[in-house]
């Protein structure tokens, strides 16, 4: 094979990975556009080792649904420096959502949302979006 050929073929397998990742990331992406269907009211239920994070059992999305809005479509994550306090990860239930935060140092910096169907089966799960939300903002009703 000359190398021109192998700079054509390398060129080509690039560009047919470069567009499947846009492709799939797009379709997985716009699902997290969903969370729009909740509100800042609405009530959420956390397992009891949310409370190791600060977070209510039981309460409403509060000021994190307005954050939680501001996602980036990446999965780098930007931590503000600084901060300090717990890091792991919360699954709590909203509607017939399971909202997945990842905590670091008492930031959510990393979000996916899973919407079941009436019969508890999952219907779709999105991929894990960027965010920058402080775990104190739900509850927190403005």
């Amino acid at each position: 094979m000359k190398k021109g050929d192998k700079v054509f073929y390398t060129f080509l397998v690039i560009l047919v990975l470069v567009y499947f990742y846009i492709f799939w990331g797009k379709w997985n992406d716009d699902r997290f556009a969903h969370i729009e269907s909740l509100s800042a009211n609405s009530n959420y239920s956390a397992p009891p080792y949310a409370e190791k994070y600060g977070v209510a059992l039981h309460g409403k999305l509060g000021a994190m649904y307005d954050c939680l809005t501001k996602y980036r479509l990446t999965s780098i994550k930007r931590y503000t420096k600084g901060k300090s306090g717990p890091s792991g990860a919360i699954d709590i239930k909203v509607d017939e959502y399971e909202l997945y935060l990842g905590v670091t140092n008492g930031e959510v910096v990393s979000s996916s949302l899973t919407k079941y169907n009436h019969r508890g089966e999952v219907e779709y799960a999105t991929r894990t979006v960027a965010v920058n939300c402080d775990i104190d903002l739900l509850n927190k009703l403005e």
